[in-house]
């Protein structure tokens, strides 16, 4: 709610014709040459005679919170005329802007919006700016594959490790899988649930999954990763038992099943791999 109703302006050049026009008395000065207006004068105005593009500073009551606060009369403007006609200050900004979301697109958040979520997880991936572990990139380096995938079929989602003409992606959980949990951003339970609706989402589209699960890190030699990968590819083939995934848990350092295995370090990514 704008709560100036006068408001003091300078004048210069075409804003002394702008107010003359408007029917505003103007001090004018005696020259020799006759009366002019200095550069500079004062003179007090209604807010709705300021031109549309003014930069002056207006006082601006908050829809939302009561807060007044100083602002932009160009801004002010400029907000009115969006799809809804309240005013906001700083803090409530992020109110607004979820019910002028769920106005236009029917979401909180227009990361929410599939096109923009896949569009930004796009370039995300051709830019190389989303990050990686030392035990995703050894796996790429020895299985192949595309790291850090996504198109249209994933859904707004960065696959660990893709082969895209099968249909199949890697899922490599290690130490930093559940980070979001263990800062407190989210609960184990809405964890889950995101695991389960990213699972859902990405077999509804095609993909099966092949998940590693290290909870330290650690991994068996190269032979036995190749040997569990053919396995789990000859797994998902298996189509008429309805096979979407494949899990490989690997634990100790010294694991029954797979050996003594082994942490990754940025030296075993550089070296070749056979």
């Amino acid at each position: 709610m704008l709560i100036s109703k006068e408001i003091e302006v300078k004048l210069y050049g075409k804003k002394i014709k702008h107010y003359k026009e408007l029917g505003y008395k103007i001090p004018t000065h005696k020259t020799k040459d006759g009366y002019i207006v200095k550069g500079g004068t004062i003179i007090t105005i209604k807010i709705e005679d300021l031109p549309k593009g003014s930069h002056e500073l207006v006082l601006v009551q908050c829809d939302y919170c009561g807060k007044k606060y100083p602002t932009r009369y160009d801004g002010y403007i400029k907000r009115k005329e969006n799809d809804i006609n309240l005013d906001c200050c700083d803090e409530c900004k992020s109110i607004k802007n979820k019910e002028l979301n769920i106005l236009r697109y029917g979401v909180e958040n227009q990361f929410q919006r599939e096109e923009i979520r896949d569009k930004a997880m796009f370039i995300k991936s051709k830019n190389n700016l989303i990050v990686y572990s030392n035990q995703q990139k050894y796996l790429h380096n020895l299985l192949g594959g595309e790291l850090n995938y996504c198109d249209k079929t994933t859904k707004g989602y960065s696959l660990d490790i893709a082969f895209p003409d099968m249909k199949v992606l890697i899922e490599y959980n290690g130490t930093g899988h559940n980070l979001q949990v263990k800062f407190g951003n989210i609960t184990e339970e809405e964890f889950k649930l995101k695991e389960i609706q990213r699972y859902c989402i990405l077999k509804y589209n095609g993909w099966k999954q092949i998940k590693i699960e290290s909870k330290r890190d650690y991994l068996p030699s190269d032979d036995m990763l190749k040997e569990e990968f053919s396995k789990a590819l000859e797994w998902l083939k298996s189509d008429d038992k309805g096979h979407w995934h494949y899990n490989i848990y690997f634990g100790n350092i010294n694991d029954k099943k797979y050996g003594r295995l082994r942490t990754i370090t940025e030296n075993d990514l550089d070296r070749e791999i056979s």
